[in-house]
């Protein structure tokens, strides 16, 4: 089936040529009330999105809005510094709690320290329990089975409807060395294509390193 791509001004000519055939239909005679709103709207959306920008090149923290504009899509990166499976639980819990909260479509991160071989669920699979998900965990997996709790590993996953633009086939990806150092999720199946990538880069140990 050939897909349908409508401009807005398309669309708000049908719905007026809809809400003609009614009874009760009316025109504005002072505005357009179609135009004022994408206006307002768009107005609005560039403000909270360059200051955002402009947050984040100064090199700032802060707090995040809770409410999500349509069409956003907000990513979370964070180093876990273990991600505590079996030891620090609420680690996990307070993940959870988050994707919820700020509705978050995709998360990613390093440092889950954990030999994944050994733990019959992965991370993947506890993240957002009532949510769709579509990820992948990466960890070295190039040694022998000795500890449960292993340096590095990245990961990174699509949550909710975002899963839906995630190829089942050829969608994640993690580093060919399986060393663990990075993985990958590919959004869009058609000729545009948007990679996102979780990566980790140690940084190499300085002279007065303990």
């Amino acid at each position: 089936m050939k897909s349908i791509q409508l401009s807005h001004s398309e669309l708000r000519d049908g719905v007026k040529s809809y809400d003609k055939e009614r009874a009760d239909y009316s025109v504005p005679t002072n505005i357009d009330p179609d135009l004022a709103a994408v206006d307002r709207a768009s107005a609005t959306e560039a403000r909270e999105i360059n200051t955002l920008l402009h947050l984040l090149h100064e090199g700032g923290v802060g707090s995040i809005s809770h409410d999500k504009r349509a069409g956003w899509v907000r990513i979370m990166f964070e180093n876990f510094n273990s991600i505590g499976i079996g030891t620090q639980g609420w680690k996990m819990d307070r993940l959870n709690h988050l994707i919820k909260q700020l509705k978050l479509d995709i998360v990613s991160g390093c440092e889950t320290n954990l030999d994944w071989r050994q733990q019959s669920d992965d991370m993947i699979d506890l993240l957002a329990p009532t949510q769709a998900k579509r990820g992948i965990v990466a960890h070295n997996t190039t040694g022998d089975l000795l500890h449960r709790n292993q340096r590095g590993g990245t990961m990174i996953s699509a949550i909710g409807r975002l899963c839906d633009t995630v190829s089942s086939t050829d969608g994640i990806g993690r580093d060919p060395t399986n060393l663990g150092r990075w993985c990958w999720i590919q959004l869009g199946n058609d000729d545009i294509r948007t990679y996102v990538v979780s990566a980790y880069v140690p940084c190499k140990p300085g002279r007065n390193s303990a």
